[in-house]
């Protein structure tokens, strides 16, 4: 787990608008999705289900990804577009440094 909060604190040094409050979950909770992130108004929260570390790392990057660009999206935007494709990149290029 040590290597999954490594992770978090190097992308949370990347958004600092709104706070981004990370939960724990298990899938059957979640309806079988790895993973989603919510705006509340005031702060992001991003479930992730759990599973081994490496799994649960790569899928806080994608949800990540979403912070990174919420407010960017357009009505006619799908979840993963353009704009979240290059937050994606930032993400993994700050996880992977």
């Amino acid at each position: 787990m040590r290597r999954f909060y490594r992770t978090l604190n190097k992308l949370s040094k990347l958004y600092s608008k709104h706070p981004v409050n990370v939960y724990f979950s298990t899938a059957k909770d979640m309806k079988e999705k790895y993973g989603d992130c919510n705006f509340t108004g005031k702060s992001f929260t991003i479930r992730i289900a759990k599973c081994d570390w490496h799994t649960m790392n790569l899928i806080l990057i994608h949800e990540f990804a979403h912070v990174l660009c919420w407010f960017d999206y357009l009505p006619e935007d799908d979840w993963h577009c353009d704009k979240w494709a290059v937050s994606y990149g930032v993400c993994w290029r700050a996880y992977s440094q």
